[in-house]
C-alpha cells in the first residue's frame, strides 16, 4: 500500500486539529472524518501525529513535553484491537496539578490509567541501531507515579478504529497527572514487581504489577525509543514517558474522585465535576 501523500498528510492533521481545538467534548472523528484522510498504515498514523504536533502547539496545546507508550498490556492490546504498542505526543496544556478537580463534560469518553512514569536523564537514539536494555535502565532518572485520562474520541465501540487512527490522535491521550518523585525511588531491576492499584471513590477497581507492561516497565522505552528511531527521531533528556496503565483502564462516571497507588512510588489524585 502506498503511503499518504504529503497534502493528504497535511489536510488529516488540519482536520484533527480543527476537531481538538473547536470542540469540548470533541465530536466523534470516524463518523465525520472524510474516507480520504484516514491513514491505513500505522508509518502513515505516524506521520499525521508528527504534522498535527505543530499545529496544537501553535493553537493553545503548548509545546510538546514528552511521549505516552499506550497498549503495553495484552488486556488495553485486546480492548483496542492494537496488535502491539503505540506511542502518542504529549503537551504542555495535558499537565494537570495533583489534586486538580476536572470537569467531567471535557471528555467523550475518559478513561483512567495507572501508571509509571520514567523521565530521562540522557538522550535516547535509536536512529542507527537499536537501543539495548542496558542502555534504557542507565537513561532512567527520576520514576514517579501518575494517572493519564485518556479520551476514546470515536464513534462506535473499542477496537472499531483501527490502530493508525489512534496512533494519528496520539493513541486517545488528553491530560497527565503527575505525582512527585519519592524520596527513595526503587531501582529499574524492582519496577516488575511493584503493584499498581486504580480507586474510583475508594473503590479499588483495577490492580496489576509492572510486569505487566511488556514485562517490564523499561521495554516500554525501548520499545518507544526504538519506534522513534524508526521514524528519524529520538527521545530527549528530561522528556517524561508513560510506560502504559497497569491494571485495566477504568472508565469515568462524572462525579468520581480517582486515586491510583503504586508501590515504592506513591499515588496521586484527581476529581471529576459534572
Amino acid at each position: 500500500m502506498p503511503p499518504l501523500s504529503p497534502e493528504t498528510v497535511d489536510a488529516a492533521a488540519e482536520w484533527l486539529a480543527a476537531q481538538l481545538t473547536a470542540a469540548a467534548p470533541p465530536p466523534a472523528f470516524t463518523s465525520e472524518m472524510p474516507a480520504g484522510l484516514r491513514p491505513e498504515t500505522e508509518d502513515d498514523g505516524y506521520r499525521i501525529q508528527r504534522a498535527l504536533e505543530a499545529r496544537l502547539s501553535e493553537r493553545g496545546f503548548g509545546p510538546t513535553i514528552g511521549w505516552k507508550v499506550g497498549a503495553t498490556t495484552l488486556g488495553t492490546q485486546r480492548l483496542l484491537k492494537m496488535p502491539g504498542p503505540g506511542a502518542g505526543r504529549m503537551f504542555r496544556a495535558s499537565v494537570v496539578e495533583p489534586g486538580s478537580r476536572l470537569d467531567a463534560r471535557l471528555f467523550r469518553r475518559a478513561g483512567i490509567e495507572c501508571e509509571i512514569v520514567v523521565i530521562l536523564a540522557r538522550r535516547l537514539d535509536a536512529r542507527t541501531r537499536p537501543v539495548t536494555f542496558e542502555e534504557a535502565a542507565a537513561a532512567t532518572g527520576e520514576m514517579r507515579p501518575a494517572i493519564e485520562i485518556v479520551d476514546y474520541r470515536f464513534s462506535g465501540d473499542f477496537g472499531t478504529t483501527a490502530a493508525p487512527m489512534l496512533i494519528a490522535d496520539n493513541l486517545l491521550h488528553s491530560r497527565m497527572v503527575l505525582g512527585e518523585p519519592p524520596d527513595r525511588a526503587p531501582s529499574p531491576d524492582e519496577l516488575p514487581s511493584l503493584v499498581g492499584v486504580t480507586l474510583a471513590n475508594g473503590r479499588e477497581t483495577g490492580r496489576g504489577t509492572g510486569a505487566d507492561v511488556l514485562g517490564h516497565p523499561v521495554q516500554a522505552v525501548i520499545w518507544l525509543a526504538n519506534r522513534l528511531g524508526q521514524l528519524g527521531r529520538t527521545v530527549e533528556a528530561g522528556e517524561p514517558i508513560m510506560t502504559g496503565t497497569i491494571p485495566a483502564p477504568y472508565w469515568l462516571a462524572p462525579g468520581d474522585r480517582i486515586e491510583i497507588r503504586i508501590d515504592r512510588l506513591g499515588s496521586v489524585a484527581v476529581s471529576f465535576d459534572g
